[in-house]
């Protein structure tokens, strides 16, 4: 009898695992599906992401470049402001014997209209 129900429990067993066997190919290939997919997803990630990088290489580059032109410009504009500054020591400097004579001829021509 004990055999009889040994190999009764292995019936079941095998009813239970012919039962479950659908079950688990389905379930395995859906796995397989998925991890398929996310294979898919990844290479696609890291596709995108090399594109990202050299994109983002590229504007590092070309705002290196408009820094580089703004100090330039930055320069040339101080450079124009200082030229166009007026100073006025500077300029008596170099045209004091013009305005000597003109002070002069003005002080002597005021002289005469006033006192005459």
């Amino acid at each position: 009898m004990a055999l009889e129900e040994r190999v009764s429990q292995m019936e079941n067993r095998l009813v239970k695992v012919e039962a479950e066997l659908p079950h688990l190919r389905d379930s395995l290939d859906r796995n397989t599906n998925s991890n398929e997919k996310m294979t898919e997803v990844l290479n696609s990630l890291e596709k995108t992401m090399l594109q990202i990088n050299y994109k983002a290489e590229t504007q590092d580059n070309e705002i290196k470049e408009n820094r580089e032109e703004i100090k330039k410009v930055k320069v040339k504009v101080e450079e124009l402001e200082e030229k166009g500054k007026f100073d006025i020591s500077i300029w008596i400097k170099q045209n004091w014997p013009w305005l000597l004579i003109t002070a002069t001829l003005g002080i002597g021509l005021a002289t005469k209209m006033l006192g005459g």
